[in-house]
């Protein structure tokens, strides 16, 4: 198992379901009647992002290609949210190179 890249998963999935709880939170306070459309654009992107990274938390602890195709992916897509997003996403892309890459379940 890829232990720090299935962590790094587990913990992005944490940090998306804190800013949608949160983003909820504050639309909900605000009470406008446009603020719907915005809470389900945001819940939209939130929970895609948190379902692609429980799916490839769940194949890298499985060590599968899926997993490090779908790791290598998010790594990418991260890289545009700076400066944390691309700290993670360097992270996430060293991680599934060919050098530190485990296949199969140990």
């Amino acid at each position: 198992m890829n232990k720090a890249l299935f962590y790094t998963h587990r913990c992005m999935m944490v940090l998306y379901a804190m800013m949608l709880v949160l983003a909820w939170i504050i639309f909900i306070q605000h009470g406008k009647s446009d603020t719907i459309t915005v809470l389900i654009l945001l819940t939209a992107i939130y929970g895609g992002m948190f379902f692609l990274h429980l799916k490839a938390s769940n194949e890298v602890k499985n060590g599968t290609e899926v997993g490090k195709t779908l790791s290598q992916g998010l790594g990418c897509l991260l890289l545009l949210g700076f400066p944390i997003g691309t700290v993670v996403g360097v992270f996430i892309l060293i991680n599934t190179c060919k050098k530190k890459w485990q296949t199969g379940a140990l």
